[in-house]
């Protein structure tokens, strides 16, 4: 019938007639897996006409069977199909009112297509895994930037990461003796700095968990560009009050902190 694209196959068709005893035939049979003679349970079952209309519809039982009337004589199809599997048609079969016809179906199992699933891996650092960085991230309220973040501004100074920070200022603090350094504005507000020989409140900073600024009014030792180059700052956390700092840290600062992480270690952990 080239008017009818089926999928599948139909392994095995058996048609009887039976003498009928009065009243309405039936088109009744069986349908049943290939691969493993299992019954499909409810299975949809369709008596139709050559004209397309639908005349009974039926569904299978727990063991695969189906019964469906036969209204009037005549040339039917008859098609199952179901979620699991290709569905299939045989005909025309030629029904009468007066006998029952059986047939059985085999269908070929198909992959139950699911909607498509969009998976999104968020890229995270062993290494700031390991040093709790992205547990710091969700539960204190300081600033972080990550391996990724960190590419993304392409720094050429280390201290070009520290100056877009909000509430963190970059002092270029000659009565400090230094080239430049950042001053949480926390700290800047928290004292009363009128005079060129009172340092300013410098944060305590740490490389890879180890402090290498004490902060307060020590005054650094090293410029902060100097202290890690750019290319080599896998992390950064800053703290900028002793409210945003995790007690984890310990030892905290009224100045705030910095925590810088490099990307390999150094070395130092």
């Amino acid at each position: 019938m080239a008017d009818w694209l089926y999928r599948g196959v139909l392994v095995g068709l058996a048609c009887c007639s039976i003498a009928g005893h009065g009243g309405a035939q039936t088109v009744h049979g069986i349908v049943l897996y290939t691969n493993s003679d299992a019954p499909v349970v409810m299975a949809t079952v369709r008596l139709v006409d050559l004209g397309g209309r639908v005349i009974g519809t039926a569904f299978t039982d727990i063991d695969g069977r189906f019964v469906i009337p036969v209204p009037a004589d005549g040339s039917y199809l008859v098609d199952a199909e179901h979620v699991s599997a290709w569905s299939m048609v045989d005909g025309p079969l030629d029904l009468s009112t007066t006998t029952n016809t059986m047939v059985a179906f085999h269908l070929q199992p198909s992959p139950i297509a699911l909607e498509g699933l969009d998976v999104e891996v968020e890229g995270r650092s062993r290494r700031l895994e390991r040093t709790g960085f992205y547990e710091r991230q969700q539960l204190s309220a300081g600033f972080f930037l990550d391996d990724l973040a960190i590419a993304k501004r392409a720094p050429v100074r280390t201290s070009d990461l520290i100056r877009t920070v909000p509430g963190v200022q970059f002092i270029e603090g000659r009565s400090a003796g230094m080239s430049g350094y950042p001053i949480m504005s926390y700290a800047l507000r928290s004292q009363t700095w009128t005079r060129s020989d009172q340092p300013p409140c410098f944060p305590r900073v740490y490389l890879d968990g180890v402090v290498v600024e004490q902060g307060g009014s020590v005054i650094p030792s090293t410029a902060f560009d100097n202290l890690i180059a750019a290319h080599d700052v896998g992390g950064m956390e800053v703290y900028r009050s002793p409210a945003e700092t995790p007690f984890q840290i310990g030892g905290l600062s009224a100045c705030g902190v910095i925590m810088l992480w490099t990307r390999g270690g150094l070395g130092r952990r």
